[in-house]
């Protein structure tokens, strides 16, 4: 997982052995079971399947990581060839899921976790081919990714908020957020741009009350807010207030030195200490030291548009 987000090879090679069967070995796995003030029983989480899915899921990430940022491959990135390889597996690993974890059942954060995670991988290994006279079934495939992270986003709202702290959920709020904003702003003539602002103010919402958790929330969304369109910002003054921002933001630049490439600032097989988030905080507002080691990083995030991020 590290070396994915992160766009690096693997440090380890992957284990010799798979994780035991969940249902035959419960045992090795142990339970985790969840009380809800309004129930009288106990709901088991599904701890043994969880981590046998998500360890598949990893193994799949290990292996693109191999392949994609291998030395050879740092320029060029994967193929098509190889992008739709990877996205047969992936989809085998979503056909095979538990029925408690299909799309139909996913009620916990951890399980839709696992669907967000898998509509991302789609989305990194189809984009950077999107400009290159793809298919009308490759467009379709982006698309039903994009579409999917969206109604995930939304589940994760309506069943949980965003209130709680998951660390997790902050790579996928503003993942789906600069979709929202590639979107609005590629298309002069946008089938529903409510709903695409509404997307968008959910995910900065979101940022933002993961800000009252941990530092990170809190320089992800000013990263997601910088992005936004002047009219959007004012929309989204109508729902969080701006009042404490400068004084949480140059606390959270204090105490973050963060080397993660966040997803909307990075361009399809470029460096991705471009977009590593230390370097996109680095303007004289929240630099510790009150000078901008980067501005150019700054100045491009702000400008460029977002429709040509990867992950």
């Amino acid at each position: 997982m590290y070396t994915f987000y992160f766009c690096k090879t693997p440090l380890i090679p992957p284990p010799e052995y798979s994780v035991p069967d969940p249902e035959s070995d419960p045992e090795w796995y142990g339970e985790v079971y969840l009380h809800y003030p309004q129930s009288t029983v106990r709901t088991p989480l599904l701890f043994g399947s969880l981590f046998r899915e998500t360890v598949r899921l990893r193994l799949i990430q290990a292996d693109i990581a191999i392949v994609a940022y291998a030395p050879s491959k740092k320029e060029q990135g994967l193929s098509l060839e190889q992008s739709l390889t990877f996205k047969g597996k992936l989809d085998d690993w979503l056909q095979a899921l538990p029925a408690p974890f299909s799309a139909s059942e996913l009620v916990f954060p951890s399980h839709i976790s696992l669907h967000l995670e898998y509509h991302g991988v789609i989305l990194s290994l189809l984009r950077p081919h999107e400009s290159t006279g793809a298919s009308p079934l490759l467009v379709e495939d982006i698309t039903r990714a994009k579409m999917s992270l969206e109604t995930l986003a939304r589940l994760y709202y309506l069943r949980h908020s965003y209130d709680s702290c998951d660390v997790f959920i902050c790579n996928f709020l503003i993942y789906v957020g600069n979709i929202a904003i590639e979107s609005l702003g590629r298309h002069s003539a946008v089938t529903a741009p409510d709903v695409l602002r509404s997307t968008l103010i959910l995910c900065a919402r979101g940022l933002k009350s993961q800000s009252t958790h941990y530092y990170l929330g809190s320089l992800v969304y000013r990263a997601l807010r910088a992005c936004m369109s002047v009219d959007d910002v004012g929309r989204l003054g109508s729902w969080i207030s701006s009042q404490d921002d400068n004084v949480d933001e140059l606390m959270a630049a204090e105490h973050i030195q963060a080397q993660w490439p966040i997803p909307h600032a990075m361009q399809p097989n470029e460096d991705p200490k471009k977009g590593e988030l230390k370097r996109l905080v680095g303007y004289p507002e929240s630099d510790m030291n009150g000078t901008n080691e980067h501005p150019e990083d700054w100045n491009e995030l702000r400008t460029n548009s977002p429709a040509e991020a990867g992950w």
